[in-house]
């Protein structure tokens, strides 16, 4: 599959606008699934692939930032059931797009992860498996207060995948192994606490937050964007006080570390 045929096969279900600031420009990626919970596709992948890599040839976008549309979630992972039918279709030869799925993924949370231009991804509801992947590839990481976050991939026979074996063995103690072996789901408070967010941010905040990014002169330099971006974050974090739900792993960390270790 070339890709142009990527491109067009994924044209409604994820979306790229190139959105003009005072000086230089947003990149903006929007995963369009959500009555899937924007479950990544093999077409979606390879088109979010080639805009990364466009961009990164583009002196003027500076910023590149990853959402997801709808209320209920960024991104819930890879959509399954389409890889499945994929490898049962493929009857074992091999390089199948099931197998491409996967191999491709990898290399967009690579792309994501050392991208020249900073990434900003807003994890807004459920943000699982390849969402977390995507997130955790990302250079600033918000989420919200409805954050359901884990990496489930133990319950369909699978591995925990898209980078977790770097970004679950930085977690403290042990909650990096208990993630991986019982896809346990972390809500907003447990994913600071551990280091699996940056901020949190009001359900509401997403056109807040890029109206603040479009009213920025940015500049040619990636370093100087970047520490202006923090910046810009950390104080558009810093003026809520939001009533976060309590840290279902507090009460719990000592006895994870033990029998996880």
């Amino acid at each position: 599959m070339g890709a142009d045929t990527a491109q067009n096969q994924a044209e409604d279900t994820v979306l790229f606008e190139k959105q003009p600031c005072q000086q230089g420009a947003l990149g903006l990626i929007t995963l369009n699934k959500p009555g899937k919970f924007n479950a990544l596709t093999l077409p979606m992948i390879r088109a979010i692939q080639q805009q990364l890599d466009d961009w990164a040839e583009d002196d003027d976008v500076s910023v590149i930032v990853l959402c997801g549309n709808g209320e209920k979630a960024f991104c819930a992972g890879g959509d399954v059931r389409s890889v499945a039918e994929a490898i049962q279709d493929a009857r074992g030869r091999p390089g199948n797009d099931g197998e491409r799925f996967f191999a491709e993924e990898y290399r967009m949370d690579y792309t994501i992860a050392t991208h020249p231009k900073p990434v900003v991804c807003w994890g807004q509801g459920v943000v699982m498996g390849g969402g977390l992947g995507m997130m955790n590839a990302s250079r600033y990481r918000l989420v919200t207060p409805d954050l359901k976050m884990a990496m489930p991939e133990i319950s369909i026979g699978f591995f925990p995948d898209v980078g977790a074996s770097r970004f679950l063995n930085r977690l403290p103690g042990s909650i990096g192994m208990f993630m991986g072996l019982t896809g346990a789901t972390l809500n907003v408070a447990d994913a600071l606490r551990v280091g699996l967010a940056d901020y949190a941010v009001p359900n509401n905040g997403f056109e807040e937050m890029m109206g603040y990014l479009r009213d920025q002169a940015w500049t040619q330099s990636p370093a100087t964007n970047d520490r202006h971006l923090l910046e810009i974050l950390q104080g558009f974090a810093a003026q809520y006080r939001l009533d976060l739900s309590e840290s279902n792993l507090e009460n719990h960390e000592q006895f994870i570390s033990r029998i996880c270790r």
